[in-house]
């Protein structure tokens, strides 16, 4: 059996210490970028680091993404766009995004559908929707 693309790079028996919470790897520039198109889940309990991830991936796109995205938008319920919090958090994410586009409700199947440009879209609390 032949091994993994992961495997190649990393062997996993001899990487993971599972007496660690956190597992840091050290691998190859080309393994730790995310090639369009691609789709992440980012989940968890509240206050788990969340959105710092999300900033994280922003603020560090030029080395983690290999697509310049034609337009970046963050989408957000509603009831939610006005909150200090959420405002706040939308000024830093425009700190490393300035052209971050915000809408309200899910991206419509016209959205992903304007042009052929990559576009990445970032949806927020979605279990508010």
């Amino acid at each position: 059996m032949a091994a993994s693309r992961a495997e190649e790079f990393l062997p996993l028996s001899t990487a993971v210490n599972k007496e660690l919470k956190v597992q840091k790897f050290n691998l190859s520039a080309d393994i730790n970028c995310f090639q369009n198109p691609f789709a992440m889940i980012i989940s968890g309990p509240t206050m788990c680091g969340k959105s710092t991830f999300i900033y994280s991936i922003l603020k560090h796109k030029e080395k983690l993404l290999t697509t310049d995205y034609s337009k970046v938008v963050y989408y957000l319920p509603a009831a939610d766009l006005h909150s200090a919090k959420r405002q706040e958090y939308i000024r830093l994410l425009k700190t490393v995004v300035p052209r971050l586009q915000v809408e309200t409700g899910l991206p419509k199947e016209a959205d992903c559908k304007v042009n052929n440009l990559p576009k990445l879209f970032i949806i927020g609390n979605s279990a508010y929707f």
